[in-house]
């Protein structure tokens, strides 16, 4: 146990794992045809000065960096701290994302001032509002609650491909396989939550984008023919 311990701790080890994991996603991802809407949108957008915040479910994260244009404006991803998460960081920064790493127990005031002075500064923020334990596909109010303080909009994103393997995780997470077909979705979400939303409101809106979340992932499923709600 020791043993594995030291190697699973030894950076070197790690900076292997996530040279292969960046070829990986990267051969799936260029060797895959993907239908892409709503991302020139978006970018747009965020190129205009906008800064947003993006959700996707924890379960779609693998090819999540590449919807969104880096060349349009700066983003952070926001990861609770984990072996899976550290190794996603190389490939962040390797896209050009910021990556702001969390205890698994943060002090939500803290992490909220954080995501407050990253807005404020033009950042973009990227969070899976169901990480980092679940359930799965149920947001939680962080993204309805910083977008009641900022005032910026929210948009939702989600992407399919026509064959990938599931892991044996708690969200089931989607492995894309090379030579693909694959869809990418990005809808900037419909609702405003006001500025003095009462947390009954707040509770409210979390639920329909849960809701709004699920309906454009399952979107994106169903346009490379994939079972709708298998997850």
């Amino acid at each position: 146990m020791k043993l594995k311990k030291r190697i699973v701790g030894n950076e070197w080890v790690n900076r292997v794992i996530a040279f292969f994991l960046i070829a990986y996603v990267r051969f799936s991802y260029f060797t895959t045809r993907w239908d892409k809407e709503g991302l020139e949108e978006m970018a747009e957008v965020v190129a205009g000065g906008q800064p947003v915040i993006l959700v996707i479910w924890h379960e779609r994260l693998l090819m999540g960096p590449y919807m969104f244009d880096t060349n349009a404006g700066k983003v952070c991803s926001i990861l609770t701290k984990s072996r899976m998460a550290y190794l996603g960081t190389f490939l962040l920064r390797h896209l050009n994302f910021e990556a702001l790493m969390i205890p698994p127990k943060a002090n939500p005031l803290s992490l909220n001032r954080e995501v407050f002075r990253r807005i404020q500064n033009k950042q973009c923020i990227v969070i899976s509002p169901d990480g980092t334990r679940g359930p799965p596909r149920v947001a939680k109010a962080f993204p309805v609650v910083w977008a009641r303080t900022t005032q910026v909009p929210i948009y939702v994103c989600a992407y399919a491909v026509r064959r990938s393997f599931r892991l044996h995780t708690w969200d089931r997470s989607h492995i894309v396989l090379p030579f693909n077909r694959g869809a990418m979705l990005v809808k900037r979400w419909d609702e405003t939550v006001p500025r003095k939303a009462s947390a009954d409101e707040l509770e409210t809106l979390r639920d329909k984008l849960s809701h709004e979340l699920n309906d454009v992932t399952d979107e994106v499923d169903r346009r490379v023919g994939r079972a709708i709600g298998t997850y």
